[in-house]
């Protein structure tokens, strides 16, 4: 088996950049996506063990992107981790909701990214 594959949504380039290198780090191969519907066409190609996603973006919010995700067949069982610095105290529930396992808020610890990361792959 390979190295775990984890697909990182989100519209800021700089923020890919950094999680991008501290997972290649960690021993993780990363996929990258700055648009909810590329997020949605890597899910379904690449098939990633993992998916950070980012509330906003462009072409697809998160939230839509995480319906989504959570209503198709080939990627309803993937896990998700929301990151977002959207300041909205019933946002974390929602996605929860939907089907996130767990939600991080920017700026975030990459400790407290990697131990979240770690509890969900085998």
């Amino acid at each position: 088996m390979g190295r775990p594959k984890i697909l990182i949504a989100d519209d800021d380039h700089n923020i890919v950049d950094v999680i991008k290198e501290r997972l290649r780090m960690e021993g993780y191969e990363t996929i990258a996506a700055y648009e909810g519907v590329r997020t949605i066409e890597a899910a379904n190609k690449q098939h990633p063990d993992l998916i950070l996603l980012d509330i906003r973006m462009p072409a697809g919010t998160g939230t839509s992107v995480l319906d989504t995700l959570k209503a198709r067949e080939t990627t309803k069982k993937i896990p998700v981790i929301v990151i977002s610095a959207l300041n909205d105290g019933g946002l974390e529930k929602r996605v929860m909701a939907q089907g996130a396992q767990a939600f991080l808020k920017k700026p975030f610890d990459s400790k407290e990214l990697l131990e979240q990361i770690r509890s969900l792959l085998p």
